[in-house]
């Protein structure tokens, strides 16, 4: 067998990933071996640990892997966690966050003139995150792009020796180039020159000649060279729509591109054969952005939660997209907290773990392992005490590799399909400028209520209603009782067996890209429910080019017609529902292997206690509670709990007469 070929082998294979995670330039060298046993107690196959690069390079041309400042010697580190018997994920950035000044990236970086993003007026854009305010650096930056490939040239002479198979680490994981929470506002960046180059190379690639975007635009556009990027919103009609909207999808089209480049990068610093990760930001509507385009270039695609245990419908929306797009999704779960974040508790970091498994991830990372001096709340204290946390941690992962989580299985057949261009109307009409989804979301309040009520003569505010129809969707699936996911038209076209039910808002325009994904999941056999509005321009705000209808519509006039069509299509399809309690909010997610259903998530996100019934005999393996099938198990408001099944009482073999010699006491 050829290099490629088992390269390949090596990517496809099935590998648990059960991981925590622990900064070793955070602790002296002679504690490494007592944090990683800890870690190893906790039941994990894998340490996940960071390569900052403002530490490794924290004066320019001058990197640092332990020759200088023992705590940064990552490849000690590495060689403890393998000789502990223990895998490892590297992540490297180049922004590595980890609540370090600069997001861990150099000063001498940040404060480059020529790296840095631009605000519409050419100044620096400031990012104010924690622990210091630093001008965010421009991803199209040619200096930037320079500066991240020779420092992962620079820690290519300590990881490429630890790549596996033959060495420890098992993934490098790069940053989400959408990800820079405060500052995601459509028109708050980026304006950089080598940007600007960019965005127009974009438009000639979209639209071929000056004239066709002149038609778009509807201005006059003699060059592709001459074109501007708006800098703030302005429209009245459909028609000013595509210059804002294209300009917000370039924006998408960079990060895909920056992270094209950060593998290119990689490959050229002798790292290619390692599997890539990422964690992918969530948009407006909480969904990642974009998973399709970023499982085409890593091999595994996370969502990060951050979730408490009565969020229920969050995590859906972050994990579930991540299941039809990635062979190897997964989630990085945050235990504790910090002084920048909310508060949560220990039921809080194992429901965002459970509640992830439930809605399709495969592998689980935790966020932290051990406290550090910014951090407290992990498993782990920074002095190697185990938490109370750390025992229930400990059984959960153990149950977690008893079901073999990488085997299980979740692409439900029913999904709502929620087409990017309305998602770019939310942000170019936002009112709060540079404030993204992030920060919204940490306080509590929908990137809906932030959005202009213009109409922009269409029939309603879709920048609105999108996010009334998607809650008034999974509402009515909820009620129904079905599993169901949600997903972008992209993942959706690229899916040899496109789910059998199809509900997706839809409203006075739609771009080509979602219609086609649409018309060929109805070829091969898909059941289509759109609506509220039926489409009727396209996405360059023309007239439709076609008379036959997209699909049924689906009428959203008040919530008990749209529950009634919803049950009626799920009825005649025949879809399975879940175990549930008609008197709560409490309800049964099964996991499934090629054994079966192997266990279920129990989830009540309601605010009555409940009971759930299922036809076969479980256990708790975190509370060690065993309840006998057809019995009720008791599923407190805003809990989440695993039941793994065991076999009947019936169907026990007969117990073994103990042969322990005498005189020896069972431990």
């Amino acid at each position: 067998m050829g290099e490629a070929a088992s390269q390949l082998s090596f990517r496809t294979d099935a590998l648990r990933v059960l991981s925590a995670e622990l900064h070793p330039f955070r602790h002296a060298p002679t504690e490494w071996p007592t944090l990683i046993e800890r870690l190893a107690g906790l039941g994990v196959s894998h340490v996940t640990t960071l390569m900052p690069w403002g530490e490794h390079e924290a004066r320019e041309g001058e990197f640092d892997f332990g020759e200088r400042r023992s705590a940064l010697a990552i490849g000690a580190f590495l060689d403890l966690v393998e000789a502990a018997g223990l895998r490892a994920i590297v992540r490297i950035g180049p922004r590595v966050r980890a609540d370090l000044s600069f997001a861990g990236l150099p000063e001498h970086v940040v404060y480059d003139r020529s790296v840095m993003a631009r605000s519409a007026r050419g100044s620096s854009v400031p990012s104010p995150m924690p622990a210091r305010v630093f001008p965010w650096p421009s991803y199209s930056s040619d200096t930037y792009r320079r500066r991240v490939a020779a420092y992962f040239a620079a820690a290519a002479s300590v990881l490429a020796p630890r790549i596996a198979p033959l060495g420890v680490v098992d993934a490098i994981d790069v940053e989400d180039a959408s990800a820079v929470l405060l500052r995601a506002g459509a028109y708050a960046r980026d304006y950089h020159p080598d940007a600007t180059r960019a965005f127009q190379q974009h438009l000639e690639t979209e639209y071929g000649s000056p004239s066709a975007l002149s038609a778009a635009w509807g201005v006059r556009v003699g060059a592709f060279s001459d074109v501007s990027a708006p800098t703030r919103f302005a429209a009245d009609t459909p028609r000013d729509l595509p210059r804002h909207l294209d300009w917000v999808a370039f924006q998408e089209a960079t990060v895909c591109e920056f992270r094209e480049f950060l593998k290119r990068s990689l490959v050229a610093a002798g790292l290619g054969a390692c599997p890539l990760s990422t964690t992918l930001d969530a948009n407006a509507l909480e969904m990642p952005g974009d998973p399709r385009s970023a499982a085409n270039v890593v091999d595994r695609v996370g969502a990060e939660l951050t979730s408490r245990s009565d969020e229920l419908s969050s995590v859906r929306r972050r994990v579930s997209p991540l299941a039809f797009a990635s062979e190897r999704p997964f989630v990085r779960v945050v235990a504790g907290g910090s002084p920048f974040g909310r508060a949560r508790s220990d039921d809080d970091t194992l429901a965002s773990i459970l509640l992830g498994v439930a809605f399709g991830a495969r592998e689980v990372e935790l966020s932290m392992g051990v406290d550090h001096e910014r951090w407290w709340g992990a498993p782990i204290g920074m002095d190697g005490t185990p938490s109370a946390l750390a025992e229930r941690i400990q059984r959960l992962m153990a149950a977690l590799a008893d079901l073999e989580i990488e085997r299980l299985t979740s692409r439900p057949d029913v999904v709502i399909v929620v087409p990017p261009e309305y998602l770019r109307l939310t942000r170019v009409t936002h009112l709060f400028g540079p404030l993204g989804a992030g920060i919204l979301d940490f306080v509590g309040r929908s990137f809906a209520e932030a959005t202009l009520e213009g109409r922009f003569g269409f029939d309603r505010p879709i920048q609105h209603a999108l996010f009334d129809c998607v809650r008034s969707l999974e509402d009515a699936l909820d009620a129904s009782h079905v599993a169901f996911s949600l997903i972008d038209p992209r993942t959706l076209g690229a899916l040899d067996a496109p789910p059998r039910l199809l509900l997706v808002p839809t409203f006075d325009f739609l771009d080509a890209t979602s219609t086609e994904a649409l018309r060929s999941a109805t070829s091969a056999g898909s059941r289509l429910l759109v609506g509220p509005v039926a489409p009727r321009l396209d996405g360059r705000m023309d007239p439709w080019n076609s008379t036959a209808p997209l699909g049924e519509l689906l009428v959203h006039e008040s919530p008990s017609r749209l529950a009634q069509a919803i049950e009626d299509a799920l009825g005649q399809l025949g879809m399975p529902r879940l175990a549930h309690d008609t008197s709560s909010a409490a309800r049964a997610y099964p996991l499934r292997s090629h054994r079966g259903i192997v266990a279920h998530v129990l989830a009540n996100p309601g605010c009555a206690d409940g009971t759930i019934v299922l036809e076969s005999d479980v256990i708790d393996p975190v509370s060690g509670e065993a309840h006998a099938a057809g019995m009720p198990i008791p599923s407190p408001a805003g809990s989440v709990r695993l039941a793994v099944r065991t076999p009947s009482r019936d169907s026990q073999p007969p117990r073994r007469t103990s042969t322990r010699p005498a005189g020896r006491r069972a431990r």
